[in-house]
């Protein structure tokens, strides 16, 4: 291909937009820095207060969900005990009658 052809060609392009400035942000201050580190310490401090009242809940939730289950296992026995006393009884009353 002739150079002048490609010349030509290549000035019938479009011309390609202007970079954008790559200006660098000044660095934080070192007051901003304090208060970041403070914050996110705080933050971490709070978390830390949360998981362990999630973990005195759970505790607290076992505990009670012991106590139901063998509480259930009582009554189920007695219920077991009246049950079978009362079959004992309608027995008796036809053994009567």
């Amino acid at each position: 291909m002739p150079l002048r052809v490609l010349y030509h060609s290549l000035s019938k392009l479009t011309p390609l937009p202007p970079l954008p400035s790559l200006s660098i942000p000044p660095p934080p201050s070192l007051a901003f820095l304090l208060r970041r580190r403070q914050f996110a310490q705080r933050l971490r401090v709070r978390k830390l207060q949360y998981i362990a009242e999630l973990e005195r809940n759970v505790q607290g939730l076992q505990a009670e969900g012991f106590e139901v289950s063998a509480e259930l296992e009582f009554l189920n026995q007695q219920n077991l005990i009246l049950s079978m006393e009362n079959k004992a009884l309608k027995q008796r009353l036809e053994s009567l009658a």
